[in-house]
């Protein structure tokens, strides 16, 4: 690897650490505003009173960023605690995002799209923490991330690709339109018409 990949990877996550720290940072000074805000409060409260995961509209993957407030809840921790559990569990979950794809994927491109795409018109979206096209963008991204890395086991990258794509699907049915761009992106970009899996991919989301 040329040390011209290593200084804008090592940049790409300085830049990234900044970002999630300011979004951390602001996720706690204004807790009450993210969880006291229309929907995100409805949620709270029914987790917090049914002590299960809550799922609208079937949107299952939005269970991934319940997980921190119950495990809260099931450690009878006080109620302002688990407020400030679930403000910041979304900014932790994107920032597990960003690391896979910025350290384990390394992919610099993808990842400080990441960032400007969690940073884009924050001061619209900030206060709601709980909507899901926001999920569903960030595991697009991933997707994305993950259709282009080099995988040397084919079957755990058809697993791993096939697992988010419902992960992403499931977030959102608006990202039915980001999955099929990342897919036909890949399509086009690699010229790999040949390769069966590509279609099966394409089909599957259909």
């Amino acid at each position: 690897m040329s040390a011209k990949i290593i200084n804008s990877n090592k940049g790409l996550l300085i830049q990234g650490y900044f970002a999630f720290l300011i979004l951390f940072t602001f996720s706690i000074l204004f807790y009450k505003e993210r969880i006291l805000f229309f929907d995100t409060v409805f949620q709270f409260f029914k987790i917090l009173n049914f002590e299960k995961f809550n799922i609208e509209a079937g949107r299952y993957s939005v269970f991934i960023s319940q997980i921190p407030l119950l495990l809260g809840i099931k450690m009878n921790l006080p109620i302002e605690t688990c407020m400030y559990i679930f403000s910041v569990s979304f900014v932790v979950l994107y920032f597990l995002i960003f690391l896979l794809i910025a350290k384990t994927l390394k992919n610099t491109a993808v990842g400080l799209a990441f960032i400007l795409i969690m940073i884009s018109n924050i001061d619209q979206c900030f206060f709601y923490l709980t909507t899901e096209t926001h999920q569903a963008l960030a595991y697009s991204v991933l997707l994305f991330a993950l259709r282009f890395y080099d995988f040397k086991n084919r079957v755990v990258e058809f697993i791993l690709l096939t697992v988010l794509i419902v992960l992403s699907f499931f977030a959102h049915p608006v990202a039915f339109f980001c999955i099929l761009f990342v897919l036909a992106y890949y399509f086009v970009e690699k010229n790999d018409y040949k390769n069966i899996l590509n279609y099966v991919y394409i089909l599957f989301t259909i």
